[in-house]
């Protein structure tokens, strides 16, 4: 299963547009402290190192990536994604050898898209990543995926922790602005790091279902929610709560400004109901509806606009 998944995330990171690169397991001081505002971290140290740029043992794949991006800039390459799946080394307390984990990581730096006639500059933003992520884990058939702001390393500016349910995956964000600085980049860099291993539990062979027979009943519906409810908190209830009709539930905008009172803002819905043992009208679909609205208003203080 293992080798089969890391064929699989290859193939998916690459038809994204990830280039992968294989970076060395021994470190330089410099590049072991990128991530850590320029503490030299606990890491394995060789005793006899051939060179200084060998001193120690990796204990994340970001600081070769890193230097990988920052060599690849100076080649004039100004939009880069890199990513690299090999293992990391953890020091174990009383212990000779370290902790060896399978990772998979990976950088997003530059445009958006390629310099084009009819294509802006815009630069990529965490959304993208976030986006590319998602992609990756629902192409290695991770379930039950959702994430969470709270509990970031240091070396994030901003960004989340990614779960399977309750197991731990990795984390996403923008990286802090003086670790680009460090390395002459200049821009927001934007990177993810998952335990491949945990990748590897939590993904579950694909299951198939039939092509509907029958037609999907469609509802928008726009809630003034205050700020601090998540959006993924408001799709959860709504899968809940819209059980056994709601197949789809797709979040198209989010507003926050006049008429919407301070402290909220207003998320829309497009709401996609089917039952795949007949067609449902407009008498079942209603009341069905009304009552998730109303289950909504309860448990989350969401208000209709």
């Amino acid at each position: 299963p293992e080798v089969r998944l890391l064929g699989a995330a290859r193939q998916l990171l690459e038809g994204l547009g990830f280039f992968e690169v294989i970076t060395y397991s021994f470190q330089p001081d410099r590049l072991g402290s990128l991530l850590s505002g320029g503490e030299t971290p606990a890491a394995l140290r060789l005793a006899n190192p051939l060179s200084e740029e060998q001193a120690m043992m990796r204990t994340s794949l970001l600081p070769g990536l890193l230097d990988a991006l920052r060599r690849n800039t100076l080649k004039q390459a100004q939009d880069v994604r890199l990513f690299e799946i090999s293992k990391v080394f953890e020091p174990r307390a009383g212990e000779d050898l370290p902790r060896e984990e399978h990772c998979l990581a990976g950088l997003m730096y530059g445009a958006r898209e390629e310099a084009a006639w009819n294509a802006a500059r815009d630069p990529v933003n965490f959304f993208d990543l976030k986006g590319m992520v998602e992609t990756l884990l629902e192409g290695l058939s991770i379930p039950e995926v959702a994430f969470t702001p709270e509990g970031l390393p240091e070396y994030l500016r901003y960004g989340a922790r990614v779960f399977s349910g309750s197991r731990e995956l990795g984390v996403l964000g923008e990286l802090r602005p003086d670790i680009g600085d460090q390395l002459d980049l200049e821009g927001a860099i934007f990177g993810f790091n998952l335990n491949f291993a945990a990748l590897c539990q939590a993904s579950l062979p694909p299951r198939f279902t039939p092509l509907p027979r029958y037609p999907s009943v469609y509802r928008d519906m726009a809630m003034m929610l205050p700020e601090g409810v998540a959006a993924a908190q408001v799709t959860e209830a709504l899968y809940a709560y819209g059980r056994p009709w709601l197949v789809d539930a797709v979040l198209f905008d989010v507003y926050v400004g006049d008429p919407v009172p301070p402290g909220k803002r207003s998320l829309a819905f497009r709401l996609s109901y089917r039952d795949p043992e007949r067609t449902l009208t407009d008498d079942l679909v209603n009341p069905h509806h009304q009552a998730l609205v109303a289950a909504l208003a309860k448990d989350l203080g969401a208000e209709l606009r």
